[in-house]
């Protein structure tokens, strides 16, 4: 079923866990009222659809897994105003256009895994300031060109997965 707009109402509460359940239909908008909101993990679920636009407004937020759903549209630039990230899993879903260069205010951010979804252009070179990265995946999209030379940077980062993409530029660039 549908994750009732009244789940809202619950104002206290700090960490949703509903992922790997049967829900689907819309994200409700009403989950933005959940202003005190630190783990948000709805993945492996149905849900279909753009976020909500006031999801950047939960600024406790540290955790958002949204992973294996069906969301749709541009990248959620709703997203970039959740400055406490220190996780984002937005993987299978169904997100098109670019990875926002204003990724770069996301400086807590330590995992980050954008793969399976439909980005297309180039690896921004702002993931490169977010220095607290030790995972970066984002296989399976259509990303081009090459890994930035600000990469080099990312003194913490352990994983980069960038299979599967249409990169053409030597990695020797970094």
């Amino acid at each position: 079923g549908n994750l009732p707009g009244s789940i809202g109402n619950l104002r206290n509460l700090r960490d949703l866990w509903l992922w790997d359940n049967e829900l689907s239909g819309y994200i409700p908008e009403s989950i933005c009222n959940l202003t005190k909101l630190e783990v948000l993990s709805l993945g492996g679920n149905d849900f279909i659809g753009t976020l909500p636009a006031n999801l950047g407004n939960l600024k406790y937020l540290t955790d958002l897994s949204l992973w294996s759903n069906q969301l749709s549209g541009v990248f959620p630039r709703c997203v970039v105003n959740l400055t406490s990230l220190e996780s984002l899993d937005l993987s299978g879903n169904e997100f098109t256009d670019v990875i926002p260069y204003d990724i770069r205010l996301l400086t807590k951010l330590v995992e980050l895994d954008l793969s399976g979804n439909k980005l297309s252009s180039s690896i921004p070179s702002s993931l490169g300031n977010l220095t607290l990265l030790e995972s970066i995946v984002l296989s399976d999209n259509q990303l081009s060109g090459g890994i930035p030379t600000s990469f080099q940077n990312l003194s913490n980062l352990r994983k980069l997965d960038i299979s599967n993409n249409q990169l053409n530029q030597s990695i020797n660039t970094v």
